[in-house]
């Protein structure tokens, strides 16, 4: 049972496996890299979505917005797997 933990995150629970989040909190660079990457894909991509607006292109405005929601929902999750590796780190760090 000492090789599970739980962690809270705005009312939300989270259960990890405690060996594969100590080896994750090694890459935490990486994960900020990647966000950094989708921050500037998502701008990119808006950008887009006003062009195809501005042209009257439904379709092209359409599936760009939806790749837009998948990017802001990636986002939103490694945003919680990194606020959990920092808490993680600082908690076991003391």
């Amino acid at each position: 049972m000492n090789q599970i933990e739980s962690f809270e995150n705005n009312g939300l629970n989270f259960t990890v496996i405690k060996p594969y989040f100590v080896q994750m909190q090694t890459k935490t660079v990486d994960a900020e890299i990647i966000l950094q990457r989708l921050f500037r894909r998502e701008n990119i991509i808006f950008n887009r979505i006003v062009m195809a607006i501005k042209t009257n292109d439904r379709a092209q405005s359409t599936m760009l917005a939806s790749e837009l929601i998948k990017i802001r929902i990636l986002k939103r999750n490694l945003c919680v797997t990194l606020e959990l590796m920092y808490h993680y780190n600082i908690s076991y760090s003391q």
